[in-house]
C-alpha cells in the first residue's frame, strides 16, 4: 500500500534526492581517484625496482669483469710446448721424477 505524502512533506523530502544523488557522483569521483593514484603508485614503485635493479645488475657485472683477470699470450703457451722453470730455487725443491719429466718436454704430473 502506498503511503500518501502532504504537500509540506513532499516538499521536505525533494531536496534531499538531488543532495544524495551529488553525494553518490562525488563518491564515484573519489573513488576513480583513488584508483588513479594507486595505479600510479604502482606503476612509480616498479620503474624504480627496475632501475634500481638494473644499477645493482650492472654493478656486480662490472666488478666480475674488473675482478677476473684476462690471460695474456706468452711465447710457451703460444707454441704449446712445455717450458719448465729452471729457477735455483724451485730446483732444489724437486724430485727427480718431476725433474725427469720436466726435462722430457712433458708437463709434470708427479709432486
Amino acid at each position: 500500500m502506498r503511503r500518501r505524502l502532504f504537500c509540506f512533506q513532499l516538499a521536505a523530502a525533494r531536496p534531499t534526492a538531488p543532495l544524495e544523488r551529488s553525494r553518490k557522483l562525488e563518491a564515484k569521483k573519489v573513488t576513480g581517484i583513488r584508483k588513479s593514484f594507486a595505479a600510479a603508485a604502482i606503476a612509480g614503485s616498479m620503474l624504480v625496482g627496475g632501475v634500481a635493479g638494473a644499477m645493482i645488475y650492472g654493478a656486480t657485472v662490472i666488478t666480475a669483469a674488473a675482478a677476473t683477470p684476462s690471460p695474456s699470450p706468452s711465447s710457451a703457451a703460444s707454441s704449446g710446448t712445455f717450458v719448465p722453470n729452471e729457477d735455483p730455487t724451485h730446483e732444489a725443491g724437486e724430485s727427480a721424477a718431476r725433474e725427469a719429466q720436466e726435462n722430457a718436454g712433458q708437463v709434470p704430473t708427479v709432486p
